[in-house]
């Protein structure tokens, strides 16, 4: 049974660096990692630990390491290793085939774990900055760590980081997810002087987020893909929303505009989504969750507005739009 609590409500002023091991996230990692944890229950091991981990999920020492730390930074595990409500209903309880994409095959997913990794901090820190706080449309990488080291010297300062991680150990961060974002190129011609995508379908299909179209590369230059995104339907759209209005167990009766289209770890700087498609997924909020979320630009304000006043209540309307982000929203 899946609980009303799915993706976690509890922003941390917390910081990661490093955990990956420089692997950026792999397609079936959150299958056979979600298994993992299954699997070690019922054989009376610790998951993600010794060579019995190593032999089932048919990777080395790293790359278990690395597996296990996406995996809990996507929300299908929690730090005990253990499968948790989000992943119960993404995969199915145990080994019942009875989830809502038990072979992760959904573009849906790939939001939800998106998500998941950028809307807090805490997860890798990094990652949540360059969605979050960095304001380059266009930029190279090393705009990306220059700003990033800025940022954490201002929290050195403020006390909220004891030191700064080493530069070495902040590179790997920001190649990392520069990696698992952006679409692999090659040199054409002998002068390097045009990139072209790589058509290596297998090499591609490795890389899943780069399927999210959220960041393109070309000539060393990363640029921001900020407009409608086709595979973000209506009901997962109001699910992330809600999580978001929750988080800090908010239940104001409005949220503003402004709010969801910019404030750090809304639906719109996360998903990097322009006003206008914005406010297409907002005039269908009565549509996807029959009238309980509302948009409004009455007297000058545009905000949407929430008829269910209870926590609970809000909780359970996020859940059953879970279900219905599978069902074409």
């Amino acid at each position: 049974m899946v609980e009303k609590k799915l993706l976690g409500k509890e922003p941390q002023e917390g910081f990661a660096f490093s955990g990956h091991q420089t692997f950026p996230f792999r397609q079936l990692w959150p299958y056979k990692a979600y298994h993992e944890s299954i699997s070690a229950v019922s054989e009376n091991r610790v998951a993600f630990e010794g060579t019995e981990s190593m032999l089932s999920l048919g990777v080395g020492a790293n790359m278990v390491d690395s597996m296990k730390f996406w995996a809990r930074a996507i929300g299908i595990i929690d730090h005990q290793n253990k499968p948790t409500d989000f992943g119960q209903a993404i995969f199915g309880e145990k080994d019942k085939e009875n989830g809502l994409d038990p072979y992760c095959e959904s573009t849906v997913s790939l939001w939800f774990f998106h998500w998941n990794l950028a809307k807090n901090q805490d997860k890798l820190t990094a990652l949540w900055f360059l969605f979050n706080r960095f304001n380059f449309s266009t930029f190279t990488k090393e705009d990306y760590l220059e700003a990033f080291v800025d940022f954490l010297k201002s929290k050195v300062e403020l006390g909220k980081i004891k030191k700064l991680p080493s530069n070495k150990t902040i590179e790997r961060d920001v190649d990392t997810i520069l990696r698992a974002y952006c679409p692999k190129t090659r040199d054409v011609g002998r002068l390097r002087k045009q990139e072209t995508d790589l058509d290596n379908a297998e090499e591609l299909s490795d890389d899943p987020l780069r399927e999210l179209k959220l960041l393109s590369v070309k000539s060393n230059t990363y640029s921001f893909i900020r407009k409608n995104k086709s595979s973000i339907n209506n009901a997962l759209f109001a699910y992330c929303l809600l999580d978001f209005w929750l988080s800090n167990n908010q239940i104001n009766v409005s949220l503003d505009f402004n709010k969801i289209a910019y404030e750090v770890g809304s639906v719109g700087k996360v998903f990097k989504l322009d006003e206008i498609s914005l406010g297409d997924h907002l005039q269908q909020l009565s549509q996807t969750t029959n009238g309980q979320l509302v948009w409004s630009e009455q007297h000058g304000l545009r905000q949407v507005l929430c008829k269910e006043p209870s926590l609970e209540g809000r909780q359970k309307l996020q859940q059953s739009m879970l279900a219905k982000a599978y069902n074409n929203g």
